[in-house]
């Protein structure tokens, strides 16, 4: 079984057979460059998709729970606001800076 690789650039632990280091540094020449595009697209749709559920439940859950019943627990729902935009741009991040 493969080892856990260190990157050399941010000294991050990554698990085996990882082709990409978040911080972008390319572990593998062999089908990094698909590797990367693929975890790259799929943090901007999973970006996308939060933003758009995260506004849904935001909206639904203050709206409802803190216009019609008064409760201030509702201000919480704000939380459901920060991961998809977060994602999406981590993603465009990605995408504009390549690996080296």
């Amino acid at each position: 079984m493969s080892q856990p690789m260190e990157c050399p650039r941010c000294e991050v632990i990554s698990p085996p057979g990882t082709a990409v280091c978040d911080c972008g540094y390319v572990f593998s020449a062999a089908g990094d460059a698909t590797e990367y595009a693929k975890q790259t697209t799929r943090m901007l749709v999973s970006g996308v998709v939060f933003t758009v559920l995260g506004w849904g439940a935001f909206a639904l859950l203050y709206f409802v729970l803190f216009d019609v019943i008064k409760t201030p627990v509702a201000r919480l729902s704000f939380g459901l606001l920060i991961p998809g935009p977060a994602l999406l741009l981590n993603g465009l991040r990605r995408l504009i800076r390549k690996p080296s």
